[in-house]
């Protein structure tokens, strides 16, 4: 009688441990708030040419503020060189509604109002496997481009 008042209690304690788990672990796995690190380098083109030429690698790093605000840092190595270094906005926002994220970024210098010189981006978004994956039309080749992201931490300077 005994081991029978064991089990029940056991099964008991076990149901209500699995009942009252809470769920905040699934709503911080599908949050774009914190720091999110494209999964690939990305490729890098001499500016203002349109070939296909790479002359260096992007490592991307994006942290979504709770207060819409927005930090990205570039991480990029170039070829020929090998140097690698970090770039760091100068100005960010960021806003979502189902599914369509747009972001306003600047990296001007202080002194050219960061704010006023900003790009602005619009990206399709989803989660999938534990990662955001954002998409956009690249606007030269009107491709589908597709880029995840995982999890991680900003870089230092």
């Amino acid at each position: 009688m005994k081991r029978c008042y064991f089990i029940i209690s056991l099964i008991a304690f076990l149901s209500l441990s699995f009942f009252s788990c809470s769920n905040d672990d699934d709503d911080d796995k599908d949050s774009l708030v914190g720091v999110w690190v494209a999964e690939n380098m990305l490729p890098m083109y001499e500016y203002g040419v349109t070939t296909s030429e790479v002359v260096g690698h992007v490592k991307v790093y994006f942290q979504f503020k709770e207060d819409g605000s927005l930090i990205e840092k570039d991480v990029i190595t170039y070829i020929e060189s090998g140097k690698t270094y970090t770039e760091t906005s100068t100005y960010g926002r960021w806003s979502a509604t189902e599914g369509h994220l747009k972001m306003i970024v600047s990296f001007a210098e202080p002194y050219e109002n960061p704010k006023e010189n900003a790009d602005e981006f619009d990206y399709t978004y989803q989660f999938a496997n534990g990662k955001l994956v954002l998409s956009y039309k690249d606007e030269e080749t009107g491709q589908l481009i597709t880029v995840p992201f995982v999890r991680g931490e900003m870089p230092k300077d």
